[in-house]
């Protein structure tokens, strides 16, 4: 692959500026038919996101530490203006006194059992969720951010989103998502790197601040501390990178904080159920929809039992049926048991698919099981006239994408 093709597989426009981020790689001459290998090429978007990620990780385990002190203190009725020092601040000093103090509670083997049954999980303790964080936090964000950067169609459909809020007018320069089950937010920390390894591609955009701005949905509210947690840790991770000397590979002036916000939704229900109308309303112009480890575990009730509607239940088919043409749904689980009612569901509705099955080899350090999907038509098709299945025997099928 030459770097120019891959220039263009990034969505780029054809005038850039490498220096910051290639360079120092040492993976990119001004020579635009140097071959460079593709291990090479993941490498630089795997150091891009390596480079942003532990202090990430330092600051959210200071904000969760820090609600941990205050909670405790709270308890006891002696509160301080105590903050963790940074000796304190690593991953095992969450992990290991959770251990410790957990030894025989249940609550990882009913989450490991929850799932495994496909039956809704249990996150309604403070201190369960803040374990959780931290010890998914890396892989979870991972996950999505590789998926992102992939090279496959509908992965480029999320980048050329993205792109297009980069180079939009003033008013345009929000990019809207909804994560639903997103939990701790790891979504919006996700789209927020791949938004920035774009604009540090290409440096003369001419933007001063973006927005991702991310509705996180949950059934349970005691992710909203966490969530806040979360959004304020990335952004003191781009502030504390635009003063660091020693920093020559993220530009994240781009950034703007407080886009993430925690709100209540319940995926089993539809959208008109009183639970769900906060979600109706967002589902009217988002950009990116993601579901992220949380189908399987509600694949118990969201599968349909009746043989003469074998589409998905729940929020999920409505939401196939309301997004406008042009919305983009992410799907990431441990199980792809669901994905054949998801693929059917889309398909009646206008929206074509590709996932983990199509693409046959797993994405290096990426999502095992995985789907993505765009609405390229409006309207309801019966299943033998719905929109054709795009990737067929590893072929592209030619399918015009339909505007509002």
């Amino acid at each position: 692959m030459i770097i120019k093709n891959y220039l263009q597989y990034l969505v780029l426009p054809q005038k850039l500026s490498l220096q910051g981020f290639l360079d120092p790689l040492h993976l990119l001459s001004l020579n635009p038919e140097l071959i460079v290998p593709q291990s090479k090429l993941q490498k630089a978007v795997r150091e891009f996101f390596s480079h942003i990620l532990p202090s990430l990780r330092k600051n959210v385990i200071a904000a969760l530490k820090k609600q941990s002190l205050t909670e405790s203190q709270s308890e006891s009725g002696t509160l301080t203006e105590e903050n963790p020092t940074d000796s304190s601040i690593d991953y095992h000093s969450i992990v290991r006194p959770y251990r410790k103090k957990n030894a025989k509670n249940p609550w990882t083997q009913k989450l490991n059992k929850a799932v495994k049954g496909g039956t809704p999980a249990d996150f309604s303790n403070d201190e369960d969720n803040r374990f959780y964080t931290i010890q998914k936090m890396e892989t979870r964000i991972r996950y999505l951010h590789h998926l992102l950067m992939d090279d496959n169609e509908l992965s480029q459909s999320v980048r050329q989103t993205l792109l297009g809020c980069l180079n939009a007018k003033e008013g345009e320069r929000t990019v809207r998502v909804c994560s639903l089950g997103g939990g701790p937010g790891y979504d919006h920390v996700a789209i927020w790197m791949v938004m920035l390894l774009i604009f540090n591609l290409n440096k003369p955009f001419n933007v001063s601040k973006v927005m991702v701005q991310t509705d996180v949905f949950d059934l349970f509210g005691e992710w909203e501390e966490i969530v806040n947690a979360m959004d304020d840790s990335l952004a003191k991770t781009m502030e504390a990178m635009g003063d660091s000397e020693e920093n020559n590979l993220v530009n994240g002036t781009v950034f703007q904080s407080g886009g993430a916000r925690m709100k209540q939704c319940d995926i089993r229900e539809g959208l008109d159920r009183p639970i769900n109308n906060v979600l109706k309303k967002s589902i009217a112009d988002v950009n990116i929809i993601c579901f992220s480890f949380v189908i399987h575990e509600n694949s118990s009730i969201i599968l349909s039992k009746d043989e003469d509607d074998p589409l998905i239940q729940g929020a999920a088919r409505d939401i196939m049926e309301r997004a406008k043409v042009g919305t983009l749904m992410i799907c990431m689980d441990s199980n792809n048991c669901c994905w054949p009612a998801f693929k059917m569901t889309a398909r009646v509705y206008g929206w074509q698919h590709f996932s983990s099955e199509e693409r046959q080899t797993r994405i290096s350090q990426g999502p095992k099981q995985f789907v993505i999907f765009k609405r390229i038509k409006d309207g309801t098709f019966p299943l033998d006239e719905a929109v054709p299945v795009p990737w067929q025997n590893g072929e592209r099928l030619n399918a015009e994408v339909e505007t509002e």
